[in-house]
C-alpha cells in the first residue's frame, strides 16, 4: 500500500503544473491577467498630475508628475522627455507585504525608449528609496535590459540582477517583464519571450516599504528618456504562458481596465449560498420542503413553489424570496433577516441571481465562513506518528496517544480542517514528543549522512522533516541555533538533535501548510506540496507523507 501511494503521487505531480495555470489563467479579464494584481496604470485616468491605480486592490498607489514640462501625457500614454520621475504618492505596503510573504513578483511594462542605445545605465524602473534602500531596479545600457532584485543575499542595494542580451532594446512600443519565483527563480521577457532566466537566492524578509518611480530614483542621476503605456505590478510570478497572453492583449483600455472585485460566482458561494443555508434550508430543503419550495436545489429553486416564482432572476420585486423576506414573514417563528442580509438576497437577484451549484449541502453552508474558508490542517494524531516514522524512522505511537488531546469528529470525520484546534494542550504534547524524538532517533547516522556545511545539512533535514526545502529565512533561524549550541560547547550531534526538535515543533511540521499569498486566496501547489497533499489524502488518518522524494 505505501508504494502503491508513493506511485499515485508520482503520477499526479506530473498534473501539478498544469493544475496550477489553470488556475491562475482562469482569473483574467478582457485578455489580461488580473489575479494577484496589485497595482496597474494605463495612463488613461490622469487628473492634473496624478496618474490613477486601476487594480482597485486595496490602498490605491496612485502616481504623481514630477516636471510637468519634462512630461508630455496622451491618451493611454505618457512621455518622459527630460529628467523627471514619475513616482508613487506614498509607498505602497501592498506591494513590500506581497513580496515578503511570497517572495514572488512580477513587473511588467509597454514602453518605448528614446534612445535605444543607452551607453550610460538609465532607470526605467524603481522600487527604492533612491539612497541605500533598493528593492528593484530596471535599468537599461548598451541595448540590454538589466534589472536587480532585492534578497537576503544581495544586500540593500539590490546588487545582484540578470540581463538580457544586447540588441533587445528598440525605439519602438516594447512589452518588458520581470519574474521572480519563490524559490529564487528570475527571468526577463520582451516582447512575450524569455530573454534571459537565472537565479537570485535569498529571502525577500528585508523588502521595506518605498516608493515606486517611473523614468529614474528621486535625485535624477540615472534618467531614462521614453514612454510608458502601461505599468503593472503582481505579487507572484507570472508563467510564461501568462506573459505571453499579457503580451497578445497588448496595453489597449479595454483590456487593461480591471478590478480584482469578486465575480458573481465567487459571489454567490462566499455570501448567498450560506445565507441561504442559514437562514432558509431548514424549511426549504428536498425534505421538508415547506410550501413546496426547494432552495437546496438549483432546478428546484427556479422552479419555485405552491405560490410562485421564488426567484425571478433581475427582478428582486418579482420574487417572493426577497417579498417574503423584506416582509419579514420568513424566516417563520425565527428572527427577521439583517438589513444587510436582504440587501444581499435583493443585490444578488436582481444582478440576475448566478448560482454556481447544482445542490447546497446545509451542514457544509450553514457554517458560513468557518466551513467555506481555507484553512490551515493540523496533523491528526495517526498523521503525526506516520509522519514521524517516515521522517526520521522513530516509533512514537504509545506516547503520542497517551499525550495528544484526542482529535474531535466533525462532519463524520477526525481529521476536519476547522475543528483541528491547537490549545496548551497540545502545544506541551509536542514539546514533550519532540524530546522523546529527538532521543531515540539515530543521530549519527543522519548527521553523517548530511552535508557537512551547517546550512547545508539544515537544508538537507529541514525538507525530510518538513515535507519539502526550506527557506533561506528558515535557514537562518535555525543556523541560529547551531551556533548556540556550538558556543556553549555542544557537539555536531547535539546540534542535529536540537534543530530536529525545534522543526517538530514548528508550525511547518504541526501544520500541512502550503504556501499563501496572503489575502486568502488559493495559490497553485508546487511539486512537494501536491506529493504530500496527495499522500495525507490517500493514506487517510494513517498516512505514510511523502519526504524528501520517497513515500
Amino acid at each position: 500500500m505505501r508504494l502503491e501511494r508513493c506511485l499515485l503521487a508520482t503520477a499526479l505531480i506530473a498534473s501539478a503544473t498544469v493544475f496550477g495555470v489553470s488556475d491562475r489563467a482562469a482569473a483574467q479579464d478582457g485578455g489580461r491577467i488580473r489575479s494577484d494584481l496589485l497595482a496597474l496604470y494605463d495612463f488613461r485616468a490622469i487628473d492634473d498630475v496624478t496618474v490613477s491605480d486601476r487594480s482597485g486592490l486595496g490602498d490605491l498607489a496612485d502616481f504623481k508628475i514630477g516636471k510637468l514640462e519634462d512630461v508630455v501625457v496622451s491618451e493611454g500614454s505618457i512621455e518622459l522627455i527630460g529628467p523627471t520621475t514619475v513616482r508613487s504618492k506614498s509607498a505602497p505596503a501592498k506591494v513590500a507585504d506581497m513580496v515578503r510573504i511570497s517572495g514572488e513578483l512580477t513587473v511588467e511594462a509597454w514602453l518605448k525608449p528614446t534612445n535605444p542605445n543607452q551607453t550610460e545605465p538609465a532607470t526605467a524602473i524603481s522600487i527604492s528609496n533612491g539612497t541605500d534602500q533598493r528593492n528593484l531596479i530596471v535599468e537599461q545600457l548598451d541595448g540590454r535590459f538589466r534589472v536587480r532584485f532585492r534578497t537576503s543575499r544581495t544586500g540593500r542595494n539590490a546588487g545582484q540582477g540578470i540581463s538580457t542580451a544586447s540588441g533587445l532594446v528598440k525605439a519602438e512600443p516594447t512589452h518588458l517583464v520581470f519574474t521572480r519565483g519563490r524559490l529564487g527563480q528570475v527571468s526577463i521577457f520582451v516582447d512575450g519571450a524569455l530573454a534571459a532566466s537565472g537565479e537570485i537566492p535569498g529571502a525577500t524578509s528585508l523588502w521595506e516599504k518605498v516608493r515606486v518611480y517611473l523614468g529614474d530614483e528621486p535625485k535624477n542621476s540615472q534618467p531614462w528618456l521614453g514612454t510608458f503605456y502601461l505599468f503593472a505590478i503582481y505579487g507572484r510570478d507570472l508563467s510564461p504562458q501568462e506573459v505571453k497572453q499579457n503580451f497578445r492583449a497588448g496595453p489597449s483600455p479595454a483590456s487593461s481596465t480591471l478590478t480584482t472585485t469578486s465575480d458573481s460566482s465567487d459571489h454567490f458561494e462566499r455570501k448567498i449560498a450560506p445565507l441561504l443555508a442559514r437562514r432558509c434550508l431548514e424549511c426549504h430543503d428536498s425534505a421538508v420542503k415547506k410550501g413546496g419550495l426547494d432552495l437546496s436545489r438549483k432546478d428546484a429553486a427556479f422552479a419555485g413553489g405552491a405560490n410562485g416564482k421564488a426567484i425571478k432572476p433581475g427582478d428582486a420585486s418579482g420574487s417572493l424570496l426577497w417579498l417574503m423576506s423584506q416582509a419579514d414573514a420568513m424566516p417563520k417563528d425565527r428572527p427577521s433577516l439583517s438589513s444587510e442580509e436582504k440587501q444581499l438576497l435583493r443585490d444578488w437577484i436582481d444582478a440576475g441571481a448566478p448560482w454556481t451549484y447544482e445542490t447546497l449541502d446545509r451542514a457544509i453552508f450553514a457554517r458560513g465562513d468557518r466551513a467555506n474558508g481555507n484553512w490551515v490542517q493540523r496533523l491528526t494524531a495517526g498523521e503525526y506518528i506516520e509522519t514521524v516514522r517516515a521522517a526520521l524512522g522513530v516509533d512514537v505511537s504509545k506516547e503520542a496517544r497517551e499525550v495528544l488531546p484526542p482529535d474531535l469528529r466533525a462532519d463524520g470525520f477526525n481529521n476536519t480542517a476547522y475543528n483541528l484546534n491547537v490549545d496548551l494542550g497540545h502545544v506541551e504534547a509536542y514539546a514533550r514528543l519532540a524530546a522523546i524524538v529527538g532521543d531515540r532517533m539515530d543521530v549519527v547516522k543522519i548527521s553523517t549522512e548530511e552535508p557537512e556545511a551547517t546550512n547545508d545539512w539544515i537544508a538537507a533535514i529541514g525538507k525530510r522533516i518538513l515535507r519539502g526545502p526550506i527557506s533561506e529565512h528558515e535557514i537562518e533561524l535555525y543556523s541560529g541555533l547551531v551556533d548556540a549550541v556550538t558556543s556553549s560547547g555542544g557537539s555536531r550531534e547535539e546540534s542535529v538533535r536540537y534543530v530536529a526538535e525545534a522543526m517538530l515543533q514548528s508550525p511547518r511540521f504541526i501544520y500541512r501548510i502550503e504556501q499563501q499569498r496572503g489575502d486568502g486566496s488559493a495559490w497553485p501547489t508546487d511539486v512537494h506540496e501536491f506529493a504530500s497533499r496527495i499522500s495525507y489524502i490517500v493514506g487517510g488518518g494513517s498516512a505514510r507523507p511523502c519526504v524528501d522524494g520517497g513515500c
